[in-house]
């Protein structure tokens, strides 16, 4: 029996549109109506869209309505263009053109396209090679299925795959292992990266990618290795963009899910930007929440809220609040950590109800600490639901927080949910018991990490200084009710970790991780983003009693990075039943460019979270500080995997002339194929 697939490479080719602000909300694509088999009837509509249409010349096309793409395929090759653009304003093409060995590569003679719906393939049989492409809204896939092992050429010398390109882009090495094809303004529209590849027995084998003449060259260490071999997939697809339109607004200083806010069935994004002036109000700060659909989040904010002062940095934190008043709509909460009434500074929390129609208008709770100085709401969180009364609870971080005992010591509230909303004074509240520890600086709802059948939270204080090492940082879990079973408070954590080293910062960044080993139990992650370059450590959850050291941890060697800066849980975004999560170092750099910023992601699995990224994402703009936040986003596409939110407040708007503005990418999960016929490596990426 003849051996197939001895590799397989496959692209996706995505897209993002950056529409007018005249745009209409909705992302070019309808949400499904109601009901589920309409639903099941809509979807399916929207499905034959994308199915490739012949003519009489032997061109198919096809297009691709959620990334906004036209395909067009002939004379053995695929042809990309912006969809909407009767002149297009860019377009790659991509062809197969040889595949072998330094010195004995065999030129590839294409049969004509075969289409089957979304499906188009065609033969090279003179390679012993499949090229096929399907089409659907994740974007256009390119897959390569050869059949047997190159017979010519020094076997020990590396295999290579050409695909040969054109068009408008150009092209340059980005990094040791990455192409990026970009226009003549100088924007990245395109970047190959990250390339992974496994032999039959699951061990990586050495693979990167770069530039020959005219041409892509993926080359296999493949020398020793037991075949089939896997090209697995490690660079996704942005597949949504949004762009602040202010010079330095820090759009995206802070990113989140914000769960189904007018219940659609689709989950919402909200966005915040604290240095976003209204005229002149200076600092006012900015949330713009951005509606799910079939096609992804719409390219302009359904509802914004504003600060009402300057100087308040509205929007430093955002998140989802849960369903804090039990009408099954989820809710938002954001703070202004320089809110002044009353006393300077002291900071102020908001909450927004969900509703069919969306957000309210106007909050529907504020807390403030009534504090100089103490920078309440410069982290706000769900908190789940500690007490497990149904109702969403949310908790509130004030680093800057005095207590009677210690100046600066900060402090973490959490405010409970009812029928009526939130609380109005807090239900539960702790502290560090140190002076200038900055508690409270990140918070976020930790899960169940003790199986109790209650949520937990975790608090960061990243200066905190313990045993000769000043500002090493702790993390604090507490577990849910938060209250013992007399009633009284109880501000004992059952976990907490400190860094033991200098100035590493440990807690400037948490998250629940979700349960990323599988064994049913929450676990978290946290990050020390000055641990040298940066390091980050996830605890796994127990029912055994308190976990005396991580589980796990993970560093880059690039400095400075500060890897870690920003953590989250992302939940399942390869489509392997387990949890995933993201970690963004937003000072990662080159030696052409400074402060670019990257994000890697780290799949889950039965043995816990694997020890090398699964996925790597940067950008190319200098001091773009992309990954400074990082968040899941929900399933904004309702195709049942997870998807990512990251921001990057030096990001440039060229078109509004706004620099360092901000912006915010959507990275779609993708599912990994289990078998060894079917790995897909995401690797492009297309604006306008």
């Amino acid at each position: 029996m003849r051996r197939s697939s001895l590799l397989w490479t496959a692209l996706i080719l995505t897209t993002l549109l950056l529409s007018s602000a005249g745009a209409p909300a909705g992302g070019g694509g309808a949400a499904a109506p109601a009901g589920d088999w309409l639903d099941r009837a809509w979807q399916g509509i929207l499905s034959s869209e994308y199915r490739f249409s012949p003519a009489p010349d032997g061109v198919f096309s096809a297009p691709n309505r959620a990334q906004g793409l036209r395909v067009r395929m002939e004379s053995g090759r695929v042809q990309v263009t912006p969809r909407a653009e009767e002149r297009p304003s860019w377009a790659l093409a991509l062809r197969l053109q040889g595949v072998g060995r330094e010195g004995a590569m065999a030129g590839a003679r294409p049969d004509a396209f075969r289409a089957d719906g979304n499906r188009i393939e065609q033969r090279h049989e003179t390679l012993g090679l499949t090229e096929w492409y399907v089409n659907d809204r994740s974007g256009l896939e390119q897959g390569f299925t050869i059949d047997a092992r190159p017979g010519s050429g020094d076997s020990r010398s590396p295999l290579i795959l050409e695909v040969a390109y054109s068009g408008s882009l150009e092209e340059r090495q980005d990094g040791p292992d990455g192409v990026s094809f970009v226009t003549s303004g100088d924007r990245q529209v395109v970047r190959y990266a990250g390339l992974r590849v496994a032999d039959a027995a699951g061990n990586q084998v050495g693979a990167s990618l770069g530039l020959g003449p005219g041409a892509l060259r993926l080359t296999v260490q493949d020398a020793g290795h037991p075949y089939p071999l896997i090209v697995d997939p490690t660079v996704v697809t942005a597949a949504w963009e949004v762009l602040g339109d202010q010079f330095a607004e820090q759009f995206g200083n802070s990113v989140s899910g914000a769960g189904d806010v007018n219940n659609d069935g689709y989950a919402d994004v909200i966005i915040g930007a604290p240095r976003f002036d209204d005229g002149f109000v200076f600092d006012e700060g900015r949330a713009f929440v951005f509606l799910g659909s079939a096609s992804g989040p719409a390219p302009v904010a359904a509802w914004t809220a504003d600060g009402g002062q300057a100087g308040a940095w509205f929007g430093y934190s955002v998140a989802s609040a849960g369903d804090v008043n039990g009408d099954h709509i989820a809710d938002v909460i954001i703070g202004a950590k320089l809110y002044d009434n009353g006393q300077t500074d002291e900071g102020r929390a908001y909450v927004y109800l969900g509703s069919p129609t969306g957000l309210s208008t106007v909050p529907a709770w504020t807390a403030e600490p009534d504090q100089n100085g103490a920078s309440f709401g410069a982290s706000v969180a769900s908190a789940g639901d500690v007490n497990r009364d149904g109702y969403g609870d949310v908790i509130v971080g004030a680093p800057d927080f005095d207590t009677p005992v210690n100046v600066d010591e900060g402090q973490a509230f959490v405010y409970l949910g009812s029928a009526s909303g939130l609380s109005t004074s807090p239900w539960w509240s702790a502290g560090s018991h140190l002076f200038s520890s900055a508690f409270g600086f990140s918070v976020a709802a930790a899960g169940d990490v003790n199986g109790d059948g209650f949520g937990d939270v975790i608090v960061g204080a990243p200066l905190f200084d313990n045993a000769g090492f000043p500002d090493e940082g702790r993390v604090f879990v507490y577990a849910g009710p938060l209250f013992d079973p007399n009633g009284q408070g109880t501000t004992n954590p059952i976990w907490t970790f400190d860094s033991n080293k200098t100035q590493a910062q440990l807690g400037y960044s948490v998250a629940g991780a979700g349960d990323v080993n599988g064994n049913g139990i929450a676990d978290v992650i946290v990050g020390a983003p000055f641990w040298g370059s940066g390091q980050v450590l996830a605890v796994y959850g127990s029912t055994t009693g308190p976990i005396l050291s991580p589980s796990w941890s993970t560093k880059i060697n690039k400095n400075p990075a500060e890897f870690g800066s920003s953590v989250a849980g992302i939940g399942d975004f390869n489509g392997d039943g387990i949890p995933d999560v993201a970690i963004g170092s937003p000072r990662t750099g080159d030696m052409s460019a400074a402060g670019q910023g990257s994000v890697r992601v780290y799949y889950g699995g039965r043995m816990g979270l694997v020890n090398t990224a699964s996925l790597t994402i940067q950008v190319s703009q200098a001091n773009a500080f992309f990954g400074g936040s990082v968040a899941a986003a929900g399933d904004v596409n309702r195709d049942g995997l997870m998807d990512f939110l990251v921001g990057s407040i030096g990001l440039d708007n060229v078109q509004a002339g706004a620099s360092n503005a901000g912006g915010v990418d959507l990275y779609l999960g993708f599912r990994t194929r289990k078998t060894a016929l079917s790995p897909t490596l995401h690797g492009v990426r297309f604006t306008d």
